[in-house]
């Protein structure tokens, strides 16, 4: 614990130096027929400072802190028994990943919305090392319990940020969840993790079913934390992934999970975007547009919830009265599962209503066209329409409304 306590005297040598944060954001978008562009983000953290902030749980105190390198008033030593490194490979066998996750040389990189390292430790306080390249938000959970939710590392760069303090005796599971979506040249990797001096690492949790989502900004949580007034709502404070249904979801059922999306992704081929088979191939499309998807075998998938079309509507791609496009769209929802390479026995939701319930008409033509392959639990649900939040998309509240509604048709159809 000396090393935690001196970054917390640190920090607040710091805190007493500096009134406020004059750090902001600055953005831009543009709006296409029905979901915003993605965007590249841009920073000035000239005048970022670190801030503490302080929460309970029945788990005990958290405190998180944010040091960028340029105002970092403490060093690591790497060396030192209680620091875990996320490229060493004894670490890496005690670490559970959950989402697009990469393994790199530098650590773990959390490449898409809600992706999360997960492990067991009994520390009484834990410490993550992450280098970004822009402001990221992030969400922990101890015990299961969310305790500090949607919480920004605003310095680019290594970062260290206390993510548990005060911890009672005994084992304690940690999860460390990027709270946003894939974006555009905004990298976020987890170098190292330090404990308490005599602490350790445990044991990882073994796996449970997956359920994996597949889909655009409706899945990642765009604007979910604004009004749908709220000016430039891409802004990643508005988003926040572990509120939106995917996540929602597969923590109630305590599934592991993917979500695989992107905002303005659409399932056929838009002007400068990778149809949604493409992207999905891809470990890290924004990042790294040729290596493959190798983290995970989508032969592991239970479940599959596919939230998709929307775009392919908005941008004209596809018309339910044009015969020609709904027999294309038929095809691509079909291929788009058989490409993958579920599981022929994966129970496959294919979700429309959100924005408009148009896609329906493929996809029924889809779910036939599956079920003579061999593929048995195929399911569509239209959901009410959810646009209350920024950018005309569902709100925090509808978003629990949506994983509500899914969560009700898969014990109705006995998906679960």
């Amino acid at each position: 614990m000396k090393k935690v306590l001196s970054i917390l005297i640190a920090t607040t040598f710091l805190l007493c130096l500096c009134a406020c944060n004059n750090s902001t954001d600055e953005y831009s978008s543009a709006e296409v027929e029905i979901i915003y562009e993605d965007v590249e983000t841009v920073y000035d953290n000239e005048n970022a400072v670190n801030s503490i902030e302080q929460s309970s749980s029945q788990k005990g105190e958290v405190i998180s802190s944010d040091t960028s390198n340029q105002n970092n008033s403490f060093t690591t030593n790497e060396t030192t028994e209680n620091t875990f490194q996320l490229n060493d490979t004894a670490t890496l066998q005690k670490i559970k990943l959950n989402g697009r996750c990469e393994k790199t040389q530098e650590g773990i990189s959390l490449n898409m919305a809600a992706s999360a390292i997960e492990f067991n430790t009994n520390s009484s306080s834990v410490m993550v090392e992450v280098d970004t390249s822009s402001t990221i938000y992030y969400t922990v959970m101890v015990d299961g319990e969310i305790t500090m939710q949607h919480e920004p590392i605003e310095s680019q760069g290594k970062n260290y940020v206390i993510i548990a303090r005060g911890l009672g005796s005994g084992s304690h599971n940690i999860k460390f969840i990027r709270d946003g979506e894939s974006r555009a040249n905004l990298e976020f990797t987890v170098a190292s993790i330090q404990l308490d001096d005599g602490a350790t690492l445990l044991a990882r949790d073994g796996d449970k079913k997956v359920i994996e989502f597949l889909g655009d900004s409706l899945t990642s949580g765009f604007g979910n934390l604004a009004l749908n007034s709220t000016y430039e709502p891409s802004n990643l404070k508005y988003m926040s992934s572990t509120k939106a249904y995917p996540f929602l979801i597969a923590n109630k059922l305590g599934f592991d999970y993917r979500i695989v999306s992107m905002s303005s992704i659409a399932l056929g081929k838009r002007e400068e975007y990778p149809t949604f088979s493409e992207f999905y191939s891809l470990e890290n499309y924004h990042n790294d547009k040729t290596k493959k998807y190798a983290s995970s075998n989508p032969q592991d998938v239970d479940i599959v919830v596919v939230n998709l079309g929307t775009n392919d509507v908005g941008s004209k791609l596809y018309d339910a009265k044009n015969y020609q496009s709904v027999s294309e769209y038929e095809q691509l929802f079909t291929d788009l599962i058989t490409n993958i390479g579920y599981r022929k026995d994966a129970k496959i939701v294919f979700i429309t209503g959100v924005w408009n319930p148009e896609p329906i008409t493929a996809i029924n033509g889809a779910i036939t066209k599956l079920k003579s392959q061999g593929y048995n639990d195929v399911y569509s649900l239209t959901v009410k329409e959810c646009k209350s939040g920024g950018g005309s998309h569902p709100s925090e509240k509808e978003h629990t409304e949506i994983a509500d509604a899914i969560e009700n048709f898969f014990k109705t159809n006995g998906i679960i």
